[in-house]
């Protein structure tokens, strides 16, 4: 008796829907999606290097010329900047014995130099104050200009050529 009751209720249920798509009137409307994968990029243009040479160890700064990064991507960023330890000095500010300080700037001209400009061996991003200012929602296919400053060690052993490494990253605009 079970069997046919559940028979009777579900055959009664299927009779009630199948009734309402038959009398339901029906439409169609094509919708067309398009996706656009967001891609960031940053790219430096030109080479890359800062060759200075033989220098002395007189506390006086040093100035890199303008590198052009550009934001290759096709979405607004923000650029970050990571500073390296050399094989025998540290990134540290202020600079003293075996330790550098490096700074750097996303800007059309270098100006006053402030301690949000200071790089770190950990990634910091532009926030509109850090890195002169610049650096933040920088447009798709756009370029700045990124500056650096270098404050060399007081003192050091060491005798070799010394290879610091700047990274520059990007991360989606804010």
């Amino acid at each position: 008796m079970r069997k046919l009751a559940a028979f009777v209720a579900i055959t009664s249920l299927v009779a009630v829907l199948a009734g309402s798509a038959q009398a339901a009137n029906t439409a169609t409307a094509p919708i067309t999606i398009t996706v656009t994968v967001r891609s960031l990029c940053v790219s430096v243009e030109g080479t890359p290097t800062w060759p200075l040479q033989v220098v002395d160890l007189d506390g006086q700064p040093r100035y890199s010329t303008a590198f052009v990064v550009k934001n290759c991507g096709n979405a607004a960023e923000d650029f970050c900047l990571t500073g390296s330890n050399s094989a025998n000095w540290t990134l540290v500010c202020p600079a003293a014995a075996e330790k550098f300080c490096l700074s750097g700037q996303f800007r059309e001209t270098a100006t006053t130099w402030a301690d949000g400009d200071r790089l770190s061996t950990s990634e910091q991003c532009a926030d509109g104050t850090k890195f002169g200012g610049g650096g933040k929602n920088i447009a798709a296919n756009a370029t700045t200009n990124l500056w650096l400053k270098l404050d060399l060690p007081t003192s050091t052993t060491a005798t070799t050529e010394q290879t610091i490494t700047v990274t520059v990253g990007c991360l989606k605009a804010a």
